[in-house]
């Protein structure tokens, strides 16, 4: 009895232990994945994202293409404004440069960085998007996560795909067929 216990015990400390997901490219060692990715962190004009979801160093954006078919993109400086030194004081707010909204520490730094203040607190999904004609897909937040939607383009007179990246996204419609029927005469 003692022998199976001791062999159960085994082989749940073993099946513990091991990672659900083998770790990218097959490494093997968990040390080597998180060693390469500090190494090979991408500078300004380098790619970044895409399939290998390298990121950019500190103090660089990922600027995004998602139209292309990995959805990569390129660092760039992400501070506007290099003269302005903001206070740590957190008083977050949701801010927007092109079609992407994200979070920032407070006004100035929304500011430093370039971005249009929206509101006061954490940017989450609008959800008065979802059927509106008017808007425009809008990613939210920096993560690689590439969404597709659709979107009224009005100079044509059609429904448009959309590639959007961030943590979340705002799509004023899920299907063609959606935005079809609500917006082409």
């Amino acid at each position: 009895m003692k022998k199976i216990f001791v062999l159960i015990s085994v082989f749940f400390l073993l099946t513990a232990c091991t990672p659900d997901e083998e770790p990218a490219e097959n490494t093997g060692n968990m040390s080597d994945v998180t060693s390469e990715a500090v190494t090979e962190m991408a500078s300004v004009g380098e790619t970044c994202g895409g399939a290998a979801a390298k990121l950019c160093k500190p103090g660089l954006e990922c600027v995004f293409d998602f139209d292309k078919a990995d959805a990569r993109g390129r660092c760039a400086d992400s501070v506007v404004d290099k003269d302005v030194e903001c206070p740590l004081v957190k008083n977050p707010v949701c801010g927007q440069k092109g079609l992407q909204k994200n979070g920032y520490l407070n006004e100035c730094e929304a500011e430093r960085h370039g971005a249009e203040i929206l509101h006061t607190g954490f940017c989450k999904i609008d959800p008065e998007v979802e059927g509106d004609c008017e808007a425009q897909a809008m990613g939210i937040g920096t993560c690689f996560k590439v969404t597709r939607g659709w979107e009224y383009n009005k100079k044509a007179d059609t429904c448009v795909q959309k590639n959007i990246g961030g943590c979340e996204a705002e799509i004023p419609f899920r299907t063609r067929d959606l935005c079809l029927e609500a917006c082409v005469n």
